[in-house]
């Protein structure tokens, strides 16, 4: 409870006292472990999570990394019979940093996933409410450009994969 509690004074303390619009990924990467971290109380040992993600000293738009993680937690992981598995890590590509968030979750359909993924790709379209990953993804868009953003698809694991594109 007492490692719990000081998890979530971290977790409150970044959603309060960063009210910039961009941080450094440093920042990013230390508020997602944070919140993997109180996961890992709450689901124990049933959630296995390799977190491999290079810092680099670049600003980004702020919750970009913890929604994605909340999501996988949320649909994927937390109801899960057998074994949860949570693998987030990162590529540098030509100019761009990709992470990549993957499960191995077992309730998207392929179909689901590509529906998913037209509404990323065709976001800037709609006038629909967002929330989670379209909102993560219109903000990365605009910081960064359209080229940038959120794709999904399916995961080496089993699951999701979701991969944010950020520029270098």
């Amino acid at each position: 409870a007492y490692q719990f509690c000081l998890y979530i004074g971290q977790y409150f303390q970044f959603i309060t006292r960063h009210n910039d619009d961009d941080i450094l990924l440093e920042l990013e990467l230390e508020h997602s472990r944070t919140y993997v971290e109180m996961q890992s109380i709450c689901y124990g040992d049933r959630i296995q999570v390799l977190f491999d993600v290079e810092a680099q000293p670049i600003e980004v738009p702020r919750l970009i990394l913890q929604p994605i993680i909340e999501n996988a937690y949320k649909y994927a992981l937390g109801n899960m019979l057998g074994t949860g598995e949570l693998w987030v890590h990162s590529k540098l590509r030509n100019d761009a940093l990709y992470i990549y968030v993957e499960d191995n979750g077992e309730f998207m359909t392929d179909d689901e996933i590509e529906a998913l993924g037209k509404r990323l790709r065709y976001s800037t379209n709609q006038m629909e409410e967002t929330t989670g990953l379209l909102n993560v993804h219109r903000r990365i868009q605009l910081r960064y450009g359209e080229e940038y953003g959120i794709d999904v698809s399916r995961s080496e694991l089993g699951g999701l994969q979701a991969i944010i594109k950020l520029s270098m």
